[in-house]
């Protein structure tokens, strides 16, 4: 083995250790941040008793159902009419009109 070859093989192995005690040490404090946050204490009491997550794989998308565009130009637009509901500007299809009349008694996330 010449010089060079022996010094590119320590320069791998040098910067592999560096990269791996990088890593490590990374891993450590994300391990130290995450603690710390799963430790404190809320900045408000919760409220919520229950909640109410709905997976509707193969449902309609929300663009039909929970966030219909109304003002969008009609090929952006679902096909169902938005209908207003108790909340000032929100609409949502013409399919949920029970779900419209009760509005204001829910939360909309609409990201994920």
């Amino acid at each position: 083995m010449t010089t060079d070859e022996h010094a590119l093989g320590q320069f791998q192995s040098r910067r592999r250790f560096l990269q791996e005690t990088a890593c490590g040490l990374g891993t450590f404090a994300l391990w130290q941040l995450m603690a710390n946050e799963a430790c404190a204490k809320p900045h408000f009491a919760p409220r919520a008793k229950n909640i109410i997550f709905l997976f509707m794989p193969g449902a309609p998308s929300q663009l039909d159902l929970m966030d219909p565009k109304p003002e969008a130009p009609a090929e952006i637009r679902g096909p169902f009419k938005p209908i207003p509901t108790k909340i000032p500007g929100i609409h949502l299809s013409e399919l949920m009109p029970r779900t419209a009349s009760i509005a204001d008694k829910f939360v909309f996330l609409r990201s994920l």
